[in-house]
Formats: C-alpha cells, structure tokens, sequence
C-alpha cells in the first residue's frame, strides 16, 4: 500500500546537480535541486535533450554528479537489487524465456531455488503474464514484451523504480493499458517512482508531482503537485474537473520553454512568452473547483471532490 503517513519520509534528495560530458564540457545538468517522498510518483518532464535521462541515470547510480548531490534513502545510489530500472527498450535476452528473464535479475540475491520460482511466478501474475512464463520474447507484442521489463524491475522488490520513457514505443491502446497497470502495481506497493516522459498526458495521468526541466543545461524551471492521479486508480484522470486546463498549462509551458531557447532549433526571439498561468484559467465561481484547488506559486492542480 502506499505511504498514508501525514509526514513522509523523503526517498530521494537531489541537491544542486551539475554534470557536463565530452571534453569540451557541454553542460547536461546544472544545479538541479528536488526531492521526492517515501511512496510518491515523481514524472521529469522537458524538451528532449534536457538531462531527464542523465538525471534518471544518476538516480540509479550509473553515473555520478560533477557537483552536488545524490542521495536515496540517505546514501549515494549504488546499482543493485533496491533500485530498479526501466527503460525505453525492452532489453530482454532473447534465448531467454519470459520466466528467465526475469528470474536472471534475481541473481545478486541469495534465494532458495523454490523462492525463486515463487516470486516469479507471483510477479508475472500482477503484470498478467503468468500463462506466458515458457513464451520466448519473439512470440510477444510490444505491450507483453514491456511487461516482462516491468515484472523483471518489480521482481527484486525495489524500493525505488526508475523508469525512462518506457511506453514511448507502445501504440496507444497498449500504452494507456500499461499507464493503468503501473499506476495499479505502484500504488499496491508502495514504490517511490521517478518516470521520465515527453508526454504531458502521461504526467498528468500517473504522477503526484512533475518536475519541469528547462532546455539544456537542463534545470529545475517548475515544481508542480498534481492530485489527478490521488483517485482510486480505475479512475481515469481525464474526466476529472481541471484535467483539461492543467494539460494546456503544461503544454503552452514547455512550447514556451523550447520557443525561448536561444540554443533552440525554432527559437523565436519575436515571439513574447505565454503569459497564460494557471491562476487565470480556474473558474472561481465553482465551488467545487476551489475545494480542490492545490497550488504552487502560479502553479495549480486541481480535483472534483
């Protein structure tokens, strides 16, 4: 179950992060600051290019800062079975079976061969691939092979799941059917998720917060807390009032972001930035609006009670 505690324990603190590659020292990152509670589903969200997937690598510990610091759980990330990692392709071993693949990431522990086999077992049922397990993964769709990926994360019983655009090659039927069943596995678990998107429906649809980042050097532009996706999970989102508003927020926000570049491909330096926050789009004569109104700055989200 998800983490109910009126004051949850932070999970992940990152604190002034830089990093540059090449030897020209081309600037990723620069001095990202953000934290995410015990529990909480964090979405990076910017233009490509802006460090999303450097940043998600440093959470996992496959990569270090040039400055700052990372911290999980109060210690600097180490690549292992607490923190696990999906990403945009699938990476299974193909002379693998769906069963072993997963099982293959149950190596660094020190488990009986019958443990082994029940939690695989157990974890092919939540993503609904038990009656797959001997299937190799040229027999599976996009959608099954991706969640193979997902059951091969969940299986070592990570605290921490990071997850870089995994459904981003999905069709969209299979994608939103994946949303609902991480969102599911999520929040039965209690797993601290930090989920990298382009997508401002998907951070809408499955984060409790989104963290903006800015064109390279990406940097921390805007903290937003959602509470879409606080609603039983079955809930779609999208039907809730403010949804709509909040997506055109978001997306007038990161046009503006990439328009204002000047490092920017369709930079415009004509162009005035949009002006537009989401203060000036709530109706405040609806009450219900209001009683569910949650606000950062200029920034707000907001749910039907």
């Amino acid at each position: 179950m998800r983490n109910l505690s009126r004051h949850p324990q932070t999970a992940i603190h990152v604190r002034t992060v830089s990093k540059s590659f090449g030897h020209m020292g081309k600037h990723a990152l620069r001095d990202v600051s953000f934290t995410v509670d015990e529990g909480q589903f964090a979405v990076l969200l910017g233009p490509s290019g802006c460090g999303k997937t450097t940043l998600l690598r440093m959470l996992g510990g496959l990569i270090e800062a040039d400055h700052g610091d990372v911290r999980v759980h109060g210690h600097a990330p180490v690549p292992g079975p607490k923190i696990g990692m999906v990403f945009q392709s699938f990476r299974l071993v193909p002379w693998m079976t769906v069963a072993q693949n997963v099982n293959f990431a149950l190596g660094p522990l020190s488990l009986a061969k019958s443990e082994r086999r029940d939690r695989v077992h157990q974890v092919l049922g939540r993503v609904g691939l038990a009656r797959f397990h001997s299937a190799y993964p040229h027999m599976l769709s996009g959608g099954m092979m991706q969640r193979v990926a997902l059951a091969r994360a969940l299986v070592c019983e990570p605290r921490v799941l990071l997850m870089d655009e995994p459904f981003a090659a999905l069709d969209a039927h299979t994608r939103e059917l994946m949303q609902n069943e991480l969102r599911r596995l999520v929040d039965r678990q209690g797993i601290t998720t930090v989920f990298v998107t382009h997508s401002v429906d998907e951070a809408l649809i499955l984060g409790n917060q989104i963290i903006i980042l800015s064109p390279r050097p990406g940097r921390v532009v805007e903290h937003l807390p959602v509470k879409f996706r606080d609603r039983a999970a079955h809930d779609d989102p999208r039907d809730q009032i403010g949804f709509a508003e909040t997506r055109k927020y978001l997306a007038n926000r990161l046009k503006d972001l990439v328009l204002n570049d000047p490092g920017s491909d369709f930079y415009d330096p004509s162009r005035s930035p949009n002006t537009m926050s989401a203060r000036h789009i709530v109706n405040m004569k609806d009450p219900d609006t209001r009683s569910g109104l949650h606000t950062t700055g200029d920034v707000v989200a907001f749910v039907k009670h």
